[in-house]
C-alpha cells in the first residue's frame, strides 16, 4: 500500500519548479479604477434601474469629468472603460427620457389644449 512508487513512470523534469516571475519578482499592485469613475458607472446603471434622472444626470457629469481626468493623466488609466460606460449609460438614459416626455407632451399636451379650445368656443352660456 505504501511501499515503493510504481516503476516505469518518467521522471519528473527538472529546474521546471517554480520559476520567479519576470520583473525582479517583487509584488507590484495592479493600478485600480478612481472611486469617480465608479460612481460614475454605478449612477448610469442605477438610472436605468431606479434612479432616473436624478442618477443619469450626475451618473454624466462624473463619468465625463473622470474620462477629462483620465485624458490629462491626473486619474489612473484602469478607470477609463467605467467612466466610458458609465457616462454613455447616463446619457442615453437621458436622450431617451427627453424624447419620452416630448412623445407624452405631444399626446396629452395636445388633448388638453384642444379640450381647453373646446371648452373657450362654447361661449359657456352667461
Amino acid at each position: 500500500m505504501f511501499g515503493t512508487p510504481p516503476q516505469g513512470g518518467a521522471p519528473p523534469p527538472q529546474g521546471q519548479g517554480w520559476q520567479q516571475p519576470p520583473g525582479g519578482g517583487a509584488y507590484q499592485p495592479q493600478e485600480s479604477a478612481s472611486g469617480m469613475a465608479v460612481a460614475a458607472l454605478v449612477l448610469g446603471l442605477v438610472s436605468w434601474v431606479m434612479g432616473g434622472l436624478l442618477t443619469a444626470i450626475p451618473g454624466a457629469i462624473i463619468g465625463k469629468m473622470e474620462m477629462d481626468k483620465i485624458k490629462r493623466g491626473e486619474s489612473p488609466a484602469a478607470g477609463k472603460t467605467f467612466a466610458e460606460v458609465g457616462f454613455w449609460a447616463s446619457v442615453a438614459h437621458i436622450v431617451i427620457a427627453l424624447l419620452a416626455l416630448v412623445f407624452v407632451f405631444c399626446i396629452f399636451g395636445g388633448a388638453i389644449l384642444a379640450a381647453l379650445g373646446a371648452s373657450a368656443s362654447s361661449g359657456g352660456g352667461y
